[in-house]
């Protein structure tokens, strides 16, 4: 297994460096660049912005500017910010924990719920159970997940107060303010962004989960469990789950990484200031610098959670070896 992990990390090393040249390279081909801004002010001359892209570096070729910064990366340098002037790997570091407290809650609830309803409409499979699962995960599933986040935010933080006068949901940020120690009122404003983001998870993994389970329940080695005499319960959750988890790992580690880049769209309609949002106001004022760092750490994470869901392989099907 360890050299297996050894080999894995060693071949990750080309793959993150063609990420990051095809990365930096759409950025510098993208229209405009990063001192567009300055360009449309009419108050700043000409000669101060060649100036500034001379202290910046930019009028250098991109294969330069990429060396500078892919040293300055590897030092643990990732650059600063054109708009606020402050460390990228700062900013990063001081959005990331809000974004995993929002995704990471959003990830639990919607596993407890995905899987069992998986399970469920598995073994009663056509039951009035299984259509309506099916049902409601084409539905969640084909959601536009802005609009239902809108839609929540509408009746649960609006209407919800107008007729009832309590505040029983926010539609925005992470607590009110003078409340940043309150769990409830925490709660109140995680409840509707980890509704949205849950249920497209929540369609997409039960779905998973039950075709997967299909594939198992009737193998040849869960009838002679059921002929040791062994009750169905364990058959089902201590033999059939555990084959049946395989396709959905693979699922959830890519799911996981995306923990570290947040959710764009919700983070966004819920004011919630995390990676999704940092990305996202970044890439309107092409704020390069984050713009760069926040693609950089997602896909180390990916790579990271690709390496884990194969040893989660190993783990779950003890078929599977790496020796």
């Amino acid at each position: 297994m360890l050299t297996f992990v050894i080999r894995r990390i060693l071949a990750s090393i080309p793959l993150l460096l063609l990420v990051s040249v095809l990365m930096y390279l759409i950025m510098y081909l993208a229209p405009g660049g990063p001192l567009a801004m300055l360009t449309m002010n009419p108050r700043i001359r000409p000669e101060d912005v060649q100036r500034i892209i001379h202290m910046m570096g930019l009028d250098k070729p991109w294969y330069l500017q990429y060396w500078t910064w892919l040293m300055a990366y590897i030092r643990g340098d990732w650059g600063t910010s054109f708009q606020t002037h402050r460390e990228v790997f700062d900013m990063i570091m001081n959005r990331l924990p809000n974004t995993l407290q929002l995704m990471g809650i959003s990830m639990v609830f919607a596993l407890m719920l995905a899987i069992p309803i998986g399970i469920y409409s598995a073994i009663r499979q056509y039951s009035w159970f299984d259509h309506a699962s099916t049902s409601f995960s084409y539905f969640g599933y084909s959601l536009p997940i802005f609009w239902f986040g809108l839609m929540l935010q509408l009746f649960f933080a609006y209407y919800l107060y107008k007729w009832t006068g309590v505040h029983w949901f926010y539609s925005a940020h992470m607590y009110s303010v003078g409340y940043e120690h309150d769990i409830v009122n925490r709660l109140q404003h995680l409840a509707l962004p980890v509704m949205t983001l849950s249920i497209a998870s929540i369609a997409g993994w039960s779905r998973y989960q039950r075709a997967s389970m299909l594939e198992v329940i009737n193998s040849d080695y869960l009838r002679t469990a059921r002929a040791k005499g062994l009750p169905e319960r364990t058959v089902i959750l201590k033999h059939a789950l555990r084959n049946a988890m395989i396709p959905l790992i693979t699922i959830l580690t890519l799911d996981m990484a995306a923990l570290f880049s947040g959710a764009v769209v919700t983070e966004t309609v819920f004011a919630w200031p995390g990676m999704g949002r940092l990305f996202y106001d970044a890439v309107v004022s092409r704020d390069y610098p984050v713009v760069i760092g926040s693609v950089m750490l997602f896909s180390v994470m990916v790579i990271i959670f690709n390496l884990i869901a194969d040893i989660l392989y190993a783990v779950f099907d003890p078929r599977i070896r790496y020796d």
